[in-house]
């Protein structure tokens, strides 16, 4: 009676959560069809997720100007999509499908990623196409925002799936029983250490910790659009 009772608890707690205990690394091909390169005639400068049948989510600084960007599937151009929203402070951009980009998507989570959640990053970093990596969530990391009067707060979330320059705009996702993958951040930075050369002061990038936009901040800023 006791192992039924138990059985029930964690299935009741599963569906009620929808959290994720490992995730299902067949499914990875799912992430992939959802995923793009955003960029100009010459190549893919950022990703970006298709999250409904017309729209792609990417990150803000990826799309400085807002003019007509050319889609991309590795080196292949498919479609072509139009900044219609975005905002810096949260690092996240919409943009609306033009032509082509056909196939599935990947929802926005309702629920923000939590520490050691595992969490499957995928990008275009340096131009070499479509890469997934993995890690694991350490939680939501503030960071400040100035527009120029006041000084805000911004919520994103830390991870540690490897990542470089390139892979801004490309989805995070995380594999919750019950309601399959769901993009829970877009990538907005990585974080940086100081480097000391005899040129002068650097920085490189710190132990493959990546920043993403966070699901709190991506929700917030799509209700500012209704």
């Amino acid at each position: 009676m006791k192992k039924v009772l138990i059985g029930l608890v964690l299935g009741c707690t599963l569906a009620l959560t929808g959290m994720n205990f490992g995730y299902i690394t067949a499914d990875w091909s799912l992430l992939r069809e959802a995923s793009y390169g955003i960029g100009n005639a010459y190549g893919a400068v950022c990703g970006a997720t298709k999250i409904s049948a017309t729209q792609l989510l990417t990150a803000s600084h990826c799309v400085e100007m807002d003019e007509e960007l050319v889609v991309y599937n590795n080196t292949d151009v498919v479609g072509k999509a139009v900044v219609v929203a975005k905002s810096p402070s949260k690092d996240v951009a919409i943009l609306e499908i033009l032509e082509g980009v056909e196939g599935t998507y990947v929802p926005v989570a309702s629920q923000e990623a939590l520490q050691d959640e595992q969490i499957v990053l995928v990008g275009y970093p340096l131009g070499v196409g479509e890469v997934a990596t993995t890690g694991f969530v350490q939680g939501l990391y503030p960071i400040p925002f100035t527009n120029g009067i006041d000084e805000i707060y911004i919520n994103y979330t830390l991870i540690t799936a490897p990542g470089t320059f390139g892979n801004s705009g490309g989805g995070a996702f995380v594999y919750r029983y019950f309601l399959g993958w769901q993009l829970v951040g877009t990538t907005s930075r990585v974080v940086m250490q100081p480097v000391y050369t005899p040129y002068g002061e650097g920085a490189s990038p710190y132990n493959n910790l990546i920043i993403i936009s966070s699901v709190t901040e991506i929700n917030d800023f799509f209700k500012g659009l209704q």
